[in-house]
């Protein structure tokens, strides 16, 4: 089933095409809060447009991006189909 983008493509800061040239995204999530009355700190998470896969939010950016790399080469799931109207 074909689900829109959910991210601003302003924070999308890295993309790689999985083995069926579908985007695997890295977005930046600044200014998340760690704890009431506490400083605010940039997370990242990455999501498959292909298969829906995704990584949850971490504060480290190589975590992320290592786990965006490494399912773009192994998912070999077709982009999602444009919604049609009817």
């Amino acid at each position: 089933m074909y689900r829109p983008p959910v991210t601003d493509p302003a924070k999308v800061i890295i993309r790689y095409p999985n083995r069926s040239r579908a985007l695997v995204i890295v977005v930046e999530h600044p200014d998340v809060p760690t704890h009431p009355n506490d400083y605010l700190r940039t997370e990242y998470s990455a999501e498959c447009a292909a298969c829906l896969d995704y990584q949850r939010q971490d504060p480290a950016l190589s975590t992320v991006r290592d786990w965006a790399s490494n399912h773009a080469l192994d998912c070999r799931a077709l982009p999602q189909p444009e919604p049609t109207d009817q």
